[in-house]
């Protein structure tokens, strides 16, 4: 049943002129529904997964003849890191010119590093920097093992954009000659 008192047609007594019509036509084009606001900030891309590679041995770690050990969160950060810090900047062309390390061996073959590793202390800093969800790089804590010719990154502390700590201890960041 339809009411007589409700009109569908609307009516001539309002009238809209050209500059009204205009604006109402930029704010409807202007009006973007899938817009975000600029207040909200983007969540932190996920750290995702990697495969745990075993820098020592040169392969991928491997419980039996499976595929490799996947990681995920903190460990894939840490196989981040290692990585980084094995890898020459601009030595591959797949990553971008600010991944890895300046000269990450040029304190190889020095008859004592030791001098050499403030300078490559800075650098393992600048390099892991690079990475959007690293805010700061603490405590880096190398050694120069004479007698075996390598030098071992003994305590590493990172801090990330979600106010975690990740620290890394005793690893090898020279091959073993």
């Amino acid at each position: 049943m339809v009411d007589p008192t409700i009109s569908i047609i609307p009516t001539d007594d309002q009238e809209v002129g050209a500059e009204e019509e205009l604006r109402a036509a930029v704010d409807l084009a202007v009006e973007d529904p899938l817009l975000v606001d600029e207040g909200v900030e983007d969540a932190p891309v996920p750290l995702g997964r990697s495969w745990d590679f075993d820098f020592q041995r040169g392969r991928f770690r491997r419980p039996g003849e499976v595929a490799p050990v996947e990681t995920r969160g903190r460990e894939t950060l840490a196989q981040w890191i290692l990585t980084t810090l094995h890898t020459a900047a601009g030595a591959h062309p797949i990553f971008s010119p600010e991944y890895g390390m300046e000269d990450p061996e040029d304190v190889i073959g020095l008859a004592d590093p030791r001098e050499a590793l403030s300078d490559w202390e800075e650098r393992v800093e600048a390099a892991l920097l690079s990475h959007d969800r690293i805010m700061a790089v603490e405590n880096v804590e190398l050694e120069w093992d004479q007698a075996e010719g390598i030098i071992y990154l003994r305590r590493l502390d990172i801090n990330t954009d979600e106010e975690e700590a990740l620290r890394l201890i005793d690893v090898t960041v020279t091959p073993e000659v």
